[in-house]
């Protein structure tokens, strides 16, 4: 019986670290899927780059209400916290100063056809750089409007490290 009863606690234990190791490669997976690439002749010293970003939630997550707009609270489908959509969109990037840049979008309905978008905080991975080391955009959290000319969204406040500075949830 005892033997028995020690059998079955490893099973238990060993069920358990599977299961776990195997959570931990599947989220870490995840969190590399929000990517930036570089785009262009000379991809290394572009500016441009194709953004993909998960976001978004299911609507009971925030009980159909996680933003107030003109006074109405409402759920932006495949916008803000959570991993639910995928989005594929170029970009431009801009120096500000030191390590602070701006990006802005050139196709104006790849990443929603409505006048704003709630960016989560995301960290893309970009590349390794000639150390080896890892190379992030991080982009901060906002709810930006379109440019009532372009058509076009202009992030803020972006930067790079060496690696990921949100956590991407």
């Amino acid at each position: 019986m005892k033997t028995h009863t020690i059998l079955i606690s490893a099973c238990i234990t060993l069920s358990v670290f599977l299961f776990s190791s195997c959570k931990e490669k599947i989220q870490h997976e995840n969190f590399y899927s929000n990517v930036a690439t570089r785009i262009g002749s000379s991809a290394k010293y572009s500016s441009s780059y194709n953004l993909t970003v998960y976001c978004g939630h299911d609507k009971r997550q925030c009980n159909n209400a996680c933003v107030t707009i003109n006074g109405v609270s409402t759920h932006l489908p495949c916008q803000g916290f959570g991993n639910l959509c995928v989005g594929s969109f170029p970009v431009i990037m801009e120096i500000i100063s030191y390590n602070d840049y701006t990006a802005t979008t050139l196709d104006s309905t790849a990443l929603t056809n409505e006048d704003f978008f709630n960016m989560p905080s995301r960290s893309l991975f970009v590349e390794y750089d000639e150390k080896h080391n890892e190379v992030w955009l991080n982009i901060p959290a906002q709810f930006v409007y379109r440019d009532s000319l372009s058509r076009q969204f202009t992030f803020t406040g972006l930067f790079y490290s060496n690696s990921a500075y949100y956590a991407n949830n």
